[in-house]
């Protein structure tokens, strides 16, 4: 059996106010011999909506982005209907303001959804992503569009979320960014895509790839106190 190798950073320390990168997952996995899904593998699982090993593959597919990330080998993609690949993070992230960031692709002309998402213990959704053709924030069941998501294009997302203390109030943004588009130095004053909720207090613990009817690809999942800190704006 091959060895299982995993780059993961969780750095849960007492939050600094020069900024830090919390959580990073580069999906540079090396699966045992004879497997070819995500499965329970070094504690990722399957989304709470189903029993199921995670169907999420991890292909030798290069997520290219020429900067601020450097080419990787790997990353998953996830098709099927409702499928996702879910980890609990090791402190909720009530009571902060944090910046998230990801490469995805998708490989359908038309329809479908696929969002990195935040979750409450009690399985509510703080999501960013596409969803018919177009980009998504989503705070439960609140949520904002705006523009087109093109097939097989590689693009990065990159946002902001705020939880209060109890979890009660949510709000989340974001941009999108294509390979062609210069990342900004510092984190935008205006949002293409924001929204937020009001409702009962929740614990926010988990992160997690959702993809509904197509095939998805995630790579590079970040969660900072900075802009600089997911962005890594080196352009």
């Amino acid at each position: 059996m091959k060895t299982i190798t995993l780059t993961l950073s969780l750095l849960f320390l007492p939050w600094l106010s020069h900024g830090q990168l919390l959580f990073h997952e580069g999906f540079e996995i090396e699966l045992p011999e004879g497997q070819t899904t995500l499965g329970n593998l070094n504690g990722w699982q399957e989304s709470w909506n189903s029993e199921r090993d995670s169907q999420a593959m991890v292909p030798e597919y290069n997520m290219h982005w020429e900067s601020p990330f450097p080419p990787r080998g790997r990353n998953i993609q996830i098709s099927g209907t409702r499928e996702g690949a879910f980890k609990q993070l090791p402190e909720a992230l009530n009571g902060q303001t944090v910046y998230f960031s990801f490469l995805f692709r998708f490989f359908q002309k038309e329809g479908g959804l696929g969002q990195f998402r935040i979750r409450s213990d009690q399985g509510h959704v703080l999501g960013a992503g596409f969803q018919e053709g177009r980009f998504q924030v989503q705070a439960i069941g609140e949520t904002a569009t705006w523009g087109n998501v093109r097939d097989r294009e590689n693009y990065m997302i990159i946002g902001k979320i705020t939880i209060n203390e109890d979890g009660s109030e949510v709000n989340i943004s974001a941009n999108a960014y294509t390979t062609r588009a210069s990342i900004p130095l510092e984190a935008p004053e205006e949002w293409s895509g924001e929204t937020g909720h009001k409702g009962p207090a929740r614990r926010w613990n988990g992160v997690e790839c959702f993809a509904a009817s197509q095939n998805v690809a995630f790579d590079d999942l970040r969660i900072g106190l900075t802009w600089r800190d997911v962005a890594g704006t080196r352009r």
